[in-house]
């Protein structure tokens, strides 16, 4: 409830006044009772007309009735009032037995909400003085009567418009309406309207909020509640449950199926993993099968790249581990035996350093009596193997020093038959003399 009294200051004086605040329900109340009870001393004297009803008014208290004490005048509205109250108001005057002026108002409206003051002039101690009280007037706020939602199948980026009447009270009414979300308990303001202030005559207030759905909001309801001074939270409300939570948005595109069998559409509110169907003129979104299975695959060939991946690197990080013996391991040895150099000729391929030319022959090193440590350089190197590539191979000297030895002993056996007898041998030719000569 919303109090606010103000009472007489005792060092002014000993009289005092009592007045209630009130607060009611203006569809159930029919009037308000408005009660300045006063108390004075023997010598404290009230004259005629000093007790008066006065509202605020503008930035003003005003005068509404007049009363006088037990015994004065009659009661009565002021002109300047009077087209407001003076058929609707019932005044009661103060007795000796109840010192009380009573200010009824009927056919209550929402204007009649309000601050009101009692107030009462006397003379005590040879002065004027005066003496006042407060009391406010404030209407309930009741659950609203209507509230409406167009249209009221819900698509996104849809634009709905919310409707709501209710009696919202007085002083400072007003609506707010709140939504919902499916997985949400707490509701989420959306629109408060402005305070009431040209209040009408039950204190109703309609008011139409547009409100653009976004996509995957999933609204579930729409709240509307009305309220004022005297709610510390949300007033009473008023719930609208969606008959058709959400439908998928206008068909954007069309491709038939296999068998065409099912016409599938691809509609703006489907998500990702659905598609848009029609049935008997209905759009709704259902969830694609095939979505899940080609996620399912790529993930594999996914992973099939991952341990490939890894097998390769341990592959060849293991090759890169081993040490290498193409830059450790010196030139295969060969036989050279069969190329009649005894082992400890200068020219054996043990004294040539290891140097071999294009055909595998030795070349020739540096002999005791070289005393310019030939074949130092690289160019006598390449000389060296160009006159190793001219000598003819192992096997070829060995034939040819033996076929030397066998024509040289049967020479000398010729030489020492005598000049007389015929030495010539068929055998023995020009071509073998020649041979003999190299």
């Amino acid at each position: 409830m919303y109090i606010k009294n103000i009472k007489s200051l005792p060092d002014v004086s000993p009289l005092t006044l009592k007045t209630d605040d009130i607060s009611l329900n203006l569809q159930q109340k029919t009037e308000i009772v408005l009660n300045c009870t006063y108390d004075k001393e023997i010598n404290e004297v009230i004259g005629d007309r000093d007790i008066r009803w006065q509202k605020w008014i503008g930035n003003t208290f005003k005068d509404l009735a007049t009363f006088s004490p037990p015994g004065g005048l009659l009661p009565f509205i002021e002109r300047e009032m009077e087209s407001l109250y003076s058929n609707r108001t019932e005044l009661i005057a103060p007795t000796d037995g109840s010192l009380t002026a009573v200010l009824i108002i009927k056919e209550l409206v929402c204007d009649d909400v309000g601050v009101y003051r009692c107030w009462v002039e006397y003379y005590s101690n040879k002065a004027n003085r005066e003496s006042t009280s407060f009391s406010t007037v404030a209407f309930e706020a009741t659950k609203p009567t209507e509230f409406t939602v167009f249209p009221n199948v819900i698509k996104v980026n849809q634009s709905l418009t919310l409707s709501c009447s209710a009696d919202v009270g007085a002083p400072n009414g007003s609506i707010k309406i709140w939504k919902l979300s499916r997985d949400s308990n707490v509701t989420e303001l959306i629109f408060t309207s402005n305070t009431s202030v040209n209040n009408t005559r039950n204190c109703t207030f309609v008011v139409t909020f547009n409100y653009i759905v976004a996509r995957d909001e999933n609204v579930t309801l729409f709240r509307c509640s009305s309220q004022n001074v005297l709610n510390k939270g949300a007033g009473p409300s008023l719930d609208l449950q969606i008959s058709e939570k959400y439908g998928p948005d206008e068909i954007s595109s069309v491709k038939e199926s296999l068998g065409k069998s099912t016409t599938i559409f691809s509609c703006d509110r489907c998500g990702r993993f659905e598609n848009c169907h029609k049935r008997n003129g209905e759009a709704y979104c259902v969830t694609n099968p095939w979505m899940a299975v080609a996620i399912s695959f790529i993930c594999l060939c996914a992973t099939f790249v991952v341990v490939i991946t890894y097998f390769l690197i341990k592959h060849r990080k293991s090759i890169l581990g081993k040490p290498s013996t193409n830059s450790t391991s010196s030139r295969p040895e060969r036989d050279f035996s069969l190329a009649g150099l005894p082992p400890d000729s200068p020219h054996h391929p043990s004294e040539s350093g290891g140097l071999l030319s294009d055909w595998g022959r030795p070349i020739l090193g540096p002999t005791p009596d070289d005393t310019e440590a030939g074949y130092s350089t690289p160019k006598d190197v390449r000389e060296m193997k160009e006159k190793g590539a001219m000598l003819p191979h192992p096997d070829e000297h060995a034939e040819i020093t033996t076929t030397c030895n066998q024509e040289i002993s049967q020479y000398a056996e010729v030489q020492k038959k005598q000049k007389s007898e015929n030495v010539y041998d068929p055998d023995w030719n020009e071509n073998e003399l020649v041979n003999l000569a190299l």
